[in-house]
């Protein structure tokens, strides 16, 4: 569980093989009272990730041994901790591809680092609020989300979603059949002053929906409300 100081005291993991990105970084972490760890490389990444058990992990798309894009996926297989990636390309399909791996937040270089540190705290906020729910069930058909643990299961078996899945997930199983627009669910997710793209809701979503056609449901069970935004059907 992350405590309320760990949020600007947390352990922050950096993988970057970039010096004078990993200078920023160390020098902006460090002022705001984070604890930054560093790698410069896929594999030291990894390894860094299994043993300094860091609250959250800051990657670069780009990296020798193993790229960001693997690395995301490696970590997503164990741990639900927040993600924010970093590519020197401000390229969609980059973004695209670090979502669906499981990253939480995406930032393309050069970048502010007033607003990656912003970011980094808004992530663990989140996490934070997650962590400390009452705990509370959402059950929806053979479906059961466990809000302390963000536990998301079918049928007794788990369903492997990110936190950010497991949130939009959380949001449409509360109100069956009510549609929710994607600028409801950036708001409900990142806040207001959320100011990538839109079309960040869609991957997590497509993502999602991949994930329960594995339980059986050819559609994805989630449906897109054309130019509104998506729902689940209402059951019985």
């Amino acid at each position: 569980m992350i405590t309320k100081s760990e949020i600007n005291y947390g352990k922050i993991l950096v993988v970057e093989d970039d010096p004078a990105t990993r200078e920023t970084l160390r020098i902006w972490l460090k002022k705001s009272g984070f604890t930054p760890v560093f790698a410069e490389n896929g594999p030291t990444g990894l390894q860094a990730f299994l043993t300094e058990k860091p609250h959250m992990v800051i990657l670069d798309v780009m990296l020798p041994g193993i790229d960001g894009l693997e690395l995301c996926r490696k970590i997503r297989q164990t741990s639900s901790l927040p993600i924010l990636m970093l590519s020197a390309r401000d390229d969609f399909t980059d973004k695209i591809l670090g979502l669906e791996m499981g990253a939480d937040d995406y930032l393309a270089k050069p970048f502010q680092p007033q607003e990656l540190i912003a970011r980094v705290r808004a992530q663990l906020r989140r996490q934070q609020l997650d962590d400390r729910q009452d705990e509370e069930v959402i059950e929806y058909g053979e479906f059961r989300l466990e809000l302390e643990g963000r536990s998301a299961t079918f049928r007794d078996e788990p369903l492997g979603l990110t936190p950010t899945e497991f949130r939009i997930f959380q949001l449409l199983a509360s109100s069956p059949g009510a549609t929710l627009s994607r600028e409801r669910i950036i708001e409900s997710l990142w806040g207001e002053d959320f100011d990538g793209e839109v079309r960040t809701v869609d991957s997590h979503a497509r993502n999602l929906r991949h994930k329960l056609k594995g339980c059986g449901f050819a559609d994805g069970l989630i449906e897109s409300v054309w130019g509104v935004g998506y729902r689940l059907p209402k059951l019985g």
